[in-house]
C-alpha cells in the first residue's frame, strides 16, 4: 500500500483526464466516491493553513480489517496515528451514538501499537471539524488548524501499520487464548453481535453457518460466556474432546462440555441450552436425537448448530442434510438459518486462494494481490511421494506442520505412503489454526469439466474435502507440494498464479 500526499491526491483527483480509480488501484487502497470527494475538501482546507512549499505525506484511504469498522482516512508517525472519520452530511444530520461507537470499536485495533492515537470527524458539506475525547465519550468541535498542528507533520511519516496486522495479532482462538478469552479481551463484528444478540434475546432452533474463518466457534464461545451462571449450558463437541475443552469447563460455573457419542435425550433434559460446534461431523443417528429433542423443547431451550457443509469429511457426516433441514425450518417460521457472510480469522490470500483452488471460477477478489499471493503459498510439484517428503521434513524443521489427510482403514489411503513421517490427520486439526502449514494434493483428485475439485479413488473419507480443511487452517503461509497431478499444478499455476505459458 502505498501513501498519498495531500498535493498529489488533489491533482489526481481534480485531473479530467486521469481516472482516479487507476491511482487508487495503484496506491492499493479502495473509498467510495463520496470519500473520495470528502477527502478532496479536507486536503483543500489543510493545504489553506500550510505554506506553499509544503506538502504533507503519508495519507491512507478506506483501511479495512474486518473485525472493526473501516478507517476512512489514516496517517501514522512514529508518535502518533491520526484517524479521520469523513461524513457527507453536517454534524446536525448525522447519527452522534452512531459515530462514537465506531470509534469505540476502533480503539482496539489503535491501541495495539502502544503510541498516541486520535480521532477526528469531518463533515464535508460545511466543512466543520470534530476531535473525539476518547476518555469522555465526547465529540467536541474542532478547527482545520488544531488538526495540522496535532499531525506531526515534521516527523516522518510511516506506513500503514493497521494493513500490516496479521490476523492472530488482533483475534483470538478461546480454547488457545484463554485468558484473553475470559477477560473478555476479544471483538466481535456487527455481523457476528448481530447473530449473538438473536440467539439471546429468545428460545428456539438456531443455524448457524460459515465457511472457515468466519468466526462461527468464536461467536459459539462467546454464547458460553454470556450465558455462563445465568444458566445451564451443554457444549457438544461433533469430534474428539480435547485436553483444552476439560481446562475451559473447569473455568466456567454452568457450561459442561460432551463429545457427540456421549449424549443422550436424559442428558439433553438437564440443559437450558445446547450448543453444538462443529455439527456437520455428526452422525445421522445422534443427529435424528437431538433434532427431535429441540424441536419438543424449542418453546423453553435454546439449541444452536455451529457448522460448515464444505466441512463433510465421511458419507455420514450430516452438512448437506443440515442444509436442508435448516432451509425447510426457516421457511416454515421454526427456525432461525443464520449465515455469516464472510472470512475475517483467515489471512485473505490463503482464503482467496482455497475457494478459487476448489472451483477455479471463483475469481479473486480486487484486493488481492497476484505477487502477494504467490508469496503467501508456496508451490512445488514432484513425481512421486518419496521425492516430496525431504521438502517436506525440512520445513517442518522451520515450524511448519503437516497436515494430511485420514487413512481408510479398508481401502489404500492416500496418506499411506507418509505414514512415515510425523502428521497431523485432517479430523484432529478440524476447528484449529495454525500459523505455517504443508500439506499434499496427489493424483486422486481432479477437476470436473466445471473446475470443481472432486474426489478420484475410492477411499471412504471424501478427500476433496480433507484438502479443503487442509489448506484452510493455515493463518499465516501455507506449502502445497503437488505430487504426480499435473492437471491441478497447472490449474494453480496458469488460472490462480496467472502465470503465461
Amino acid at each position: 500500500m502505498n501513501d498519498f500526499t495531500l498535493r498529489q491526491f488533489l491533482s489526481l483527483y481534480k485531473e479530467k483526464n486521469i481516472n482516479v480509480e487507476y491511482a487508487m488501484s495503484y496506491h492499493q487502497m479502495q473509498a467510495k466516491p463520496h470519500e473520495l470527494e470528502d477527502f478532496s475538501i479536507l486536503c483543500e482546507e489543510i493545504l489553506k493553513v500550510i505554506n506553499n512549499d509544503i506538502d504533507i505525506d503519508g495519507w491512507y484511504l478506506g483501511t479495512d480489517i474486518r473485525v472493526v469498522p473501516d478507517f476512512d482516512v489514516l496517517r501514522f508517525t512514529d508518535e502518533v496515528i491520526t484517524n479521520i472519520e469523513l461524513k457527507h452530511s453536517t454534524f446536525e444530520n448525522t447519527d452522534k451514538t452512531k459515530l462514537k461507537k465506531k470509534f469505540r470499536s476502533q480503539k482496539h485495533i489503535l491501541q495495539l501499537f502502544k503510541c498516541k492515537f486520535q480521532n477526528f470527524v469531518f463533515f464535508a458539506e460545511n466543512k466543520e471539524l470534530f476531535y473525539y475525547e476518547l476518555e469522555n465519550d465526547t465529540l467536541k468541535e474542532s478547527n482545520i488548524q488544531e488538526l495540522v498542528d496535532l499531525l506531526d507533520i515534521y516527523s516522518n511519516s510511516r506506513e500503514n501499520r493497521i494493513n500490516n496486522l496479521t490476523p492472530k495479532e488482533y483475534l483470538i482462538s478461546p480454547l488457545d487464548d484463554m485468558d484473553n478469552f475470559f477477560e473478555g479481551v476479544y471483538y466481535l463484528t456487527n455481523e457476528q453481535q448481530s447473530i449473538v444478540n438473536k440467539i439471546i434475546s429468545k428460545n428456539g432452533v438456531f443455524g448457524v453457518t460459515g465457511i472457515p474463518g468466519s468466526g462461527k466457534t468464536l461467536i459459539a464461545y462467546d454464547l458460553l460466556r454470556r450465558i455462563d451462571g445465568r444458566a445451564k449450558v451443554l457444549m457438544i463437541f461433533c469430534g474428539k474432546l480435547r485436553e483444552e475443552h476439560k481446562e475451559m469447563e473447569k473455568r466456567f460455573d454452568s457450561v459442561q462440555f460432551l463429545s457427540t457419542k456421549d449424549v443422550e435425550e436424559e442428558t439433553l433434559n438437564d440443559y437450558d441450552y445446547v450448543i453444538l460446534d462443529e455439527s456437520q461431523r455428526m452422525y445421522p443417528e445422534k443427529f435424528r436425537l437431538i433434532r427431535s429433542w429441540g424441536e419438543s423443547n424449542k418453546e423453553d431451550r435454546t439449541i444452536v448448530y455451529f457448522f460448515d457443509c464444505e466441512q463433510t469429511l465421511s458419507p455420514k457426516d450430516i452438512g448437506t442434510m443440515l442444509n436442508m433441514y435448516f432451509n425447510t425450518l426457516q421457511n416454515d417460521r421454526k427456525g432461525e438459518y443464520l449465515k455469516l457472510s464472510e472470512n475475517i480469522r483467515s489471512n485473505r490470500y490463503i482464503a482467496s486462494f482455497v475457494k478459487q483452488l476448489q472451483n477455479l471460477c471463483k475469481c479473486p477478489k480486487k484486493d488481492i494481490d497476484i505477487l502477494e499471493l504467490r508469496n503467501k503459498i508456496e508451490v512445488r510439484f514432484f513425481s512421486n511421494p518419496a521425492e516430496a517428503k525431504p521438502w517436506i521434513m525440512s520445513l517442518q524443521k522451520q515450524g511448519y506442520s503437516f497436515i494430511a489427510p485420514t487413512g481408510d482403514s479398508y481401502n489404500d489411503a492416500s496418506v499411506d505412503e507418509f505414514l512415515d513421517v510425523e502428521h497431523i490427520n485432517t479430523h484432529k486439526i478440524i476447528g484449529s489454526e495454525l500459523d505455517y502449514v504443508v500439506t499434499y494434493i496427489d493424483s486422486n483428485v481432479r477437476y470436473s469439466t466445471q473446475g470443481i475439485l472432486n474426489k478420484a479413488n475410492r477411499e471412504y473419507y471424501h478427500l476433496e474435502k480433507e484438502i479443503y480443511v487442509n489448506i484452510s487452517r493455515a493463518r499465516e503461509k501455507l506449502a502445497l507440494a503437488i505430487i504426480e497431478n499435473h492437471d491441478v499444478y497447472a490449474a494453480i499455476m496458469e488460472v490462480i498464479f496467472k502465470f503465461k505459458k
